[in-house]
């Protein structure tokens, strides 16, 4: 199972990113030790292949899982610039896959975080007692990946890139 994620200047970014889910950089990918302790493929095996948004997202539940908070901010990145390559490649997918103009989008990466993202569900703890939903940690990565590719931080607009930022952080 060994890929990597591609992006070709001359096509598409949905047509020539491919996976590589556990042997990339630690950003798009948990630690082979948090995959030992959950059902990270079984969960990939029910989103489609060839959707960074969800492999982002089956990460991102290894490492809330796990409950590793600074794991987790070094995975959610906010603050541009952006200059690790796998999210350049990240928010081209979002910005060709899940496009600002197409008004579906938004609500379509919001069922992938919901379908991957397990941790955020309404469940029980080990004693059996009711762990209500994590509904504003869903709303959270929503907004954190409109902002991704929405945010364009090529322009001097730092007054936008705050308020977009600041509205995030909220």
């Amino acid at each position: 199972m060994k890929e990597q994620w591609d992006l070709r200047k001359d096509q598409s970014p949905a047509t020539h990113l491919k996976r590589d889910a556990l042997n990339s950089k630690p950003w798009l990918q948990p630690l082979k030790e948090l995959q030992a302790r959950n059902n990270y493929l079984a969960v990939m095996n029910t989103v489609p292949q060839n959707d960074l948004v969800a492999s982002v997202c089956a990460t991102l539940n290894s490492v809330i899982q796990y409950g590793d908070a600074y794991q987790l901010a070094d995975y959610v990145v906010v603050e541009p610039p952006f200059e690790d390559p796998e999210v350049d490649t990240f928010i081209a997918f979002l910005r060709h896959s899940y496009s600002a103009e197409d008004e579906t989008s938004d609500q379509r990466i919001e069922d992938t975080i919901r379908q991957v993202v397990t941790e955020t569900e309404e469940s029980e703890d080990s004693e059996g007692r009711p762990v209500q939903s994590w509904s504003s940690m869903v709303t959270f990565l929503l907004n954190w990946m409109v902002f991704l590719r929405d945010v364009d931080v090529e322009k001097d607009n730092y007054l936008e890139i705050y308020q977009r930022l600041k509205d995030l952080l909220e």
